[in-house]
Parts: C-alpha cells; sequence; structure tokens
C-alpha cells in the first residue's frame, strides 16, 4: 500500500476540497470509472506539492505574467504525474491522455500556485 499525504498536511482550503471531490465524481461519471475520491485528493495534492518544489515552475512564475505561466504549470503537471506514475496509473493515465480532465482537475490550483512561487 502506498502512503499518501493526507489533505491536512498541506493545509489545503475546505473548498478546494469540496470543488476537487465534485471533479472527481464528474470525472467518474463521464468514465464509468470508480476512483476513490479520498485516495485521488491526497494523490493531487501530492503532485500539487512537487510543483512547488520545481525550481524551474518557480522561475517560470517569477518571470511570466499569469496567463503565460498556464504552459508551464501544465507541464509541470505532466512531469510531476510521470514522476509519480506509479502511484496511481488508472488516474494518471486519464488525466495525461485528456486534456481537459487535467485542466479541470488541476486548473483550481493554478493562481494559488502562481502567486505561492512568485512570493516565495
Amino acid at each position: 500500500m502506498v502512503n499518501l499525504p493526507t489533505v491536512a498536511a498541506f493545509g489545503v482550503m475546505p473548498e478546494k476540497v469540496q470543488k476537487l471531490s465534485e471533479i472527481i465524481q464528474e470525472i467518474n461519471n463521464r468514465s464509468g470509472a470508480e476512483f476513490d475520491t479520498d485516495r485521488i485528493i491526497r494523490y493531487v495534492i501530492r503532485i500539487t506539492e512537487m510543483m512547488r518544489n520545481s525550481a524551474k515552475l518557480k522561475a517560470s512564475a517569477q518571470n511570466n505574467e499569469e496567463k503565460d505561466f498556464s504552459f508551464a504549470y501544465f507541464d509541470a503537471i505532466e512531469d510531476a504525474m510521470m514522476d509519480e506514475y506509479d502511484t496511481n496509473r488508472e488516474f494518471s493515465k486519464m488525466i495525461l491522455e485528456n486534456e481537459d480532465m487535467k485542466r479541470q482537475t488541476f486548473g483550481i490550483f493554478e493562481k494559488e500556485m502562481y502567486d505561492w512561487l512568485r512570493g516565495s
């Protein structure tokens, strides 16, 4: 069994967790999958935490406007998901193959990530 971080470990706002829960449910409904919401939330938060530690992404945030940062942000998601691919193969595969699902799932953290990386 893989130990994933808990939501509380990252101080994620409850409204983000609620929105992410809704997105996962929508993904389940659209795809016919049965992803465990709590497990996927922990996985998504793990991916975003990895991105917070990306020097490349930090440089992009500090050297670009928010709209231009978006390209680097979604590229970093792909890189982080590939690094953690074995943690949740089925979900990773689905998100990596579906740009809309990737943007829907991780887009809710984009502005927060940009602001955090610019300020750090």
